[in-house]
């Protein structure tokens, strides 16, 4: 199976992906080793403080390395995820299950439709719905455009579980 191994930069309180390259390994294995690093130095404090189990994300990126990280790291959090690759499906699970889904994490550079297309589709169906824009690229172009009109955060990639869990924080709470 080809996927992608991926260095790490490490910080206080865990990893993120630093770069990828592409080698012939088992995604299963890579996954684990990257949630393994990205928890590593994590708080009891931190995971016992962030458990939200009644609360749905939406978690919304099309590369495959980043969304099963993602999410992963998202229900260590203690949220429940709906792990979504392509953008007109996730307007599909956001519309078919929008009363139960709290948050979306949103990529802006996707295939099919960008992000800012995703962001009013979900806006129509819930003017009040919480999205959180994610992207490796600069907050300035579609992302200052999407904030704007009313996006609830924004989080530079690659991103530690710290990072990820203030910006939920902020957002929901």
């Amino acid at each position: 199976m080809l996927s992608a191994l991926v260095k790490v930069k490490y910080s206080k309180s865990g990893a993120f992906v630093k770069q990828k390259k592409f080698l012939t390994v088992s995604m299963g294995f890579l996954v684990q080793m990257l949630l393994n690093v990205c928890l590593k130095g994590i708080s009891e404090k931190m995971k016992k403080t962030n458990m939200h189990e009644n609360k749905m994300i939406l978690f919304v990126d099309d590369e495959a390395v980043v969304l099963a990280v993602g999410s992963m790291l998202i229900e260590r959090l203690g949220y429940q995820v709906i792990k979504v690759g392509d953008a007109l499906e996730a307007v599909k699970i956001y519309h078919d299950r929008a009363n139960e889904i709290q948050l979306v994490i949103l990529d802006i550079v996707m295939p099919n439709m960008n992000g800012g297309k995703v962001f009013d589709e979900i806006r129509k169906i819930n003017p009040n719905a919480k999205v959180l824009l994610a992207s490796g690229y600069s907050i300035e172009g579609e992302a200052r455009s999407i904030l704007e009109r009313g996006g609830n955060g924004f989080i530079q990639k690659p991103f530690s579980m710290a990072e990820l869990s203030a910006k939920i924080l902020e957002i929901m709470d």
